[in-house]
């Protein structure tokens, strides 16, 4: 995502139009293009545009030298693929002659034009690639900061003509496309009442669709930018900004919904700047494991080796008997085990003293114990 410029301007809210690129194309080419209205805009006005890249890049690249960007898509048309029909399951050995001559006849009435059937659905239809992916990109754009419009050229035009259908918050506040044209080809009517300028080309056919979608004011334009063109949507936006103006309470929720957006953006600094001068270990281990002692080695194995993987903890770990140095100091020892050992110490010393022996009587020469008393 580019940016004409990331300061604010001292004289209004800070407005931001996003701006969608055509197929086969990249953000900076339309910022290329745009450079002279996005600095007459950002310097006067305080409009910032702001470039967004399709999530998708173009398979018709050539080779690309160093300082080359790819061109991106916004989705890849598929041809509809129809299903051969399934094969009859009314032969068998069982069917009589009828039977099989109907059969004959229905396989050539399949293979006669004049007698197939359509397939079901329409054969125009295509599949659509990726446009979710991209929808869902613009979406996660807008939800990022506060934008005001739309500006978009080409297919970007019919990826940014959903956004306002999409229920954003806030929502567009006007459109403009260039050479831009629609995939909603049957909804005919008016879609949203939101101000939108159309530049179109020699032929307005693939523009017709957008415009009754949208409305708004039309102005015809070669495929190149030029000055004129510039100057037409320039005055636009202006006007716009104008009529911000007359309705105070947007332009009070567009000036709060801005500074929240900047407060958070140095916010977010400030919590880089601190982590950066002293980071916790934790995410030192995910950028640089090799700084943190985890384990930095092969982590798959190669054909015919054994093991694979990390090893075992016990092999760059200080087994428990050795993490002290101090026998009579704390240990390490887990409380189960210290419990244990304790049980088996008190077990222990009662044993000893059962068998301690005990003082016996003197006994005669028969073995027997002589007694003492007389008769």
């Amino acid at each position: 995502m580019q940016s004409t410029s990331h300061s604010t301007s001292a004289g209004g809210p800070f407005l931001r139009i996003l701006c969608l690129h055509d197929d086969e194309s990249h953000a900076m080419e339309l910022s290329n293009s745009l450079e002279v209205l996005g600095e007459r805009l950002f310097e006067k006005h305080g409009i910032d545009l702001v470039y967004v890249n399709s999530p998708l890049i173009s398979r018709n690249q050539q080779v690309l030298g160093p300082e080359e960007l790819p061109n991106r898509v916004w989705w890849e048309e598929q041809a509809p693929t129809l299903t051969p029909p399934a094969p009859s399951t009314n032969h068998s050995p069982w069917n009589d002659d009828d039977d099989a001559e109907d059969d004959d006849n229905d396989s050539k009435s399949a293979d006669d034009p004049n007698t197939q059937e359509a397939p079901h659905g329409n054969s125009n239809d295509k599949s659509f690639v990726g446009l979710d992916a991209s929808l869902l990109l613009l979406k996660q754009v807008w939800n990022s900061m506060p934008f005001w419009g739309i500006m978009a050229i080409g297919k970007g035009a019919a990826v940014g003509s959903f956004l306002p259908l999409m229920g954003l918050s806030p929502e567009p506040h006007f459109c403009c496309f260039v050479h831009g044209e629609s995939l909603l080809v049957e909804e005919t009517e008016r879609l949203t009442d939101i101000p939108c300028l159309h530049i179109v080309g020699e032929d307005p056919g693939p523009s017709e669709t957008l415009f009754r979608q949208f409305g708004g004011d039309v102005h015809l334009g070669g495929k190149k930018l030029t000055k004129s063109l510039l100057n037409i949507i320039g005055k636009f936006v202006v006007e716009q900004k104008k009529k911000l103006r007359e309705d105070s309470p947007e332009t009070n929720i567009l000036a709060l919904q801005n500074q929240l957006y900047m407060v958070e953006q140095e916010a977010a600094s400030i919590v880089a700047e601190r982590i950066a001068a002293n980071p916790p270990k934790a995410l030192m281990a995910v950028i640089q494991p090799q700084k943190v002692g985890g384990w930095s080695g092969r982590k798959r194995r190669g054909p015919k080796e054994e093991g694979g993987g990390a090893p075992c903890p016990s092999e760059f770990l200080l087994k428990r008997e050795k993490r002290t140095t101090n026998p009579d100091g704390p240990t390490r020892n887990h409380p189960n085990d210290a419990r244990n050992s304790s049980q088996e110490e008190q077990q222990g010393e009662e044993e000893e003293e059962e068998h301690v022996e005990q003082p016996q009587e003197p006994k005669g020469n028969d073995g027997i114990a002589s007694n003492t008393t007389n008769s």
